[in-house]
């Protein structure tokens, strides 16, 4: 913690004290009795200001960088200007998580093809949360979304899975146990869902959008206390088509 930004408030509430000893009469000191109070009080919420804003900006975050920009070719995370060249994939992949400052990041993306900056944005990371960072279509133009990623395992004994729709002109989306029930639906363009615990083992999936089936992946072994992400990226009916990838989150 940094104890010289606090040097200011405490200075001020002996400097306080010091002209309360000084005093002469009784009226003045009961005046100056009311006041104190409310100087301590301005402290206090100064300090605790202060604290949150260490908590939130102090230390670092975790990112994954998730291509899914369909017009885009091999690209990499530019974070204040330093080239993070481990948050490098191209379209339809995705990178391991990478350490980062937490706060406030002008984040840009090159695209390696071009030798180009093709976007460029702020993000703000907290603290010790860990994030994918989407690069999903704008129109014709890249963007990026930050999308916190829960990383707890509520039961060690389960699997754990979510979708991510990145297909630009899909429509809402549904993950399905082939043959049996719906793990999860209406996830919307350009969003991710939750993660849903499932029952460990070899499991066969199927990803729908307006009721038309887009992808399928057989016997995928899922471990348990694992978390994973079906990633969709592509246009529905289109080149690129649509297809499906998996990212082990944990």
């Amino acid at each position: 913690m940094n104890f010289s930004r606090y040097t200011l408030p405490l200075s001020a509430i002996h400097t306080l004290f010091k002209q309360f000893i000084n005093l002469k009469t009784y009226n003045m000191r009961r005046s100056f009795i009311f006041l104190l109070p409310l100087a301590c009080f301005m402290v206090i919420v100064f300090l605790s200001s202060c604290s949150k804003d260490e908590e939130e900006t102090g230390g670092q975050a975790n990112i994954l960088f998730v291509h899914g920009y369909t017009f885009g070719k091999n690209s990499t995370l530019v974070i204040n200007d330093s080239v993070i060249v481990a948050l490098t994939a191209g379209y339809g992949n995705f990178t391991q998580y990478q350490l980062v400052n937490s706060g406030s990041n002008a984040v840009k993306v090159r695209d390696n093809t071009l030798d180009s900056i093709i976007h460029q944005s702020s993000l703000n990371f907290k603290k010790d949360v860990y994030y994918s960072i989407f690069m999903a279509n704008n129109g014709q133009v890249p963007k990026l979304i930050a999308e916190e990623d829960d990383l707890g395992i509520p039961d060690a004994t389960k699997t754990y899975v979510r979708l991510i729709n990145l297909c630009p002109n899909g429509d809402n989306m549904q993950l399905n146990l082939t043959g049996g029930a719906t793990v999860v639906s209406g996830v919307a363009i350009n969003s991710a869902s939750d993660f849903i615990a499932l029952d460990p083992g070899k499991l066969n999936f199927t990803i729908v959008g307006a009721n038309s089936l887009l992808s399928s992946i057989t016997n995928f072994s899922m471990l348990a206390g694992k978390k994973y992400s079906i990633l969709m990226t592509g246009f529905v009916g289109q080149t690129p088509k649509a297809t499906h990838n998996i990212i082990v989150n944990k």
